[in-house]
């Protein structure tokens, strides 16, 4: 076991129940206080359907308490800084790595101590033995590990290494976000007024 690693052990958040809220109230309330540390979780925010603003509440809160990692394919969009920073992430502590193969490319940097959430948008040809190395990753570090997909996830089939599994998106008609659970012990969905969800 290398430093990082045992670093790392004394840097994760403690407790059984440890998460990290976005604070809204309505969104953490429905979470169970946020999303737990030290897990994999899957969220489907397709493209077109602002799912990204239900996720970057909990970046803001994350770049709080120490790094976060973005990884993302070279040939997709790249995270817009000014709508990051106007949700309030701060971006002395965000790293961005764009590459093809982000588990290949970014292993590395998966245990170090001091990046907190790790941010994968829309990775390709993640395998099951991919899966779960980051849920494995996930628990041994005390990350929280954000599996970003750009499309609605199925509700029939699905992600078994991830802890929760959630789609996120606003309705065009009303202007509410909402952050449905498809796998997890949670109530089946939450709508967020346009406001914020206070």
């Amino acid at each position: 076991m290398n430093a990082l690693t045992l670093q790392s052990f004394k840097t994760k958040p403690s407790g059984p129940q440890a998460r990290l809220g976005c604070g809204l109230p309505l969104l953490d309330g429905f979470l169970g206080g946020g999303l737990p540390w030290g897990k994999l979780v899957e969220w489907g925010a397709p493209t077109g359907q602002e799912g990204w603003s239900l996720i970057l509440p909990f970046v803001a809160q994350a770049s709080r308490k120490g790094l976060c990692l973005w990884v993302g394919a070279e040939d997709r969009r790249q995270p817009f800084a000014p709508s990051w920073i106007q949700a309030g992430v701060k971006p002395e502590r965000m790293l961005f790595l764009g590459c093809a193969k982000p588990l290949k490319e970014a292993k590395e940097v998966f245990p170090h101590p001091l990046v907190r959430l790790i941010l994968l948008d829309g990775p390709k040809g993640l395998r099951n033995e991919d899966l779960a190395y980051l849920s494995t990753q996930a628990r041994l570090t005390g990350k929280l590990i954000l599996l970003v997909r750009p499309h609605f996830l199925s509700e029939k089939r699905g992600n078994v290494w991830a802890a929760l599994r959630f789609n996120g998106w606003r309705r065009q008609r009303t202007g509410d976000w909402v952050l449905r659970c498809l796998k997890g012990p949670l109530a089946a969905e939450v709508r967020l007024p346009a406001e914020g969800g206070s």
